[in-house]
């Protein structure tokens, strides 16, 4: 008796034939055709959909981030032309704009506690920087208060509150 080959049960030779043929790979497709922001090749199966950080989202971390750099430029700048005090108060006036910039560092990953948080803070920085304004106080008001409105505009938006309550697994 001869020996079947492997893929053959050697109790029933001949009734298994050989396995089927393997298909051909399939290529993904070309370069840009998938939408904007879509994975070309696919989710896994079981994975929630990939949530992009909506524009409002990312303008605020953008604003937060650029003022936090433009008070600490010039309050370096105040304080070297006109002195510490000066720069202090550069500092005490945007003090909670500078909070809400490291805060929004977590914007990625943080709840919605984060996004109610900065809110508050930005909304009491306006009072600061309504303070600032009468005051006159050299590098500080205006722009602190614009860009927090900007920040408790941004954040309120209903695209803004989807994003902090999306299911989420903490980074």
């Amino acid at each position: 008796m001869s020996v079947p080959p492997p893929h053959q049960n050697p109790d029933f030779p001949g009734q298994f034939g050989p396995p089927p043929p393997v298909p051909p790979p399939v290529s993904p497709p070309p370069y840009g055709s998938a939408p904007y922001g879509a994975h070309v090749y696919g989710l896994a199966p079981g994975m929630p959909p990939v949530m992009l950080m909506p524009p409002s989202v990312r303008a605020a971390r953008i604003v937060a981030q650029v003022l936090a750099g433009l008070i600490i430029v010039t309050a370096v700048a105040i304080g070297v032309v006109a002195g510490p005090e000066a720069a202090g108060e550069v500092i005490g006036s945007s003090l909670l704009t500078l909070v809400v910039a490291s805060l929004s560092w977590r914007f990625h990953c943080a709840g919605n506690g984060l996004r109610i948080t900065s809110i508050i803070l930005s909304s009491m920085q306006i009072f600061f920087a309504l303070g600032a304004v009468a005051e006159h106080v050299k590098g500080g008001g205006v722009l602190p208060l614009g860009s927090s409105i900007a920040l408790v505009t941004l954040l309120s938006q209903s695209s803004a509150k989807a994003w902090f309550t999306r299911p989420f697994h903490a980074v």
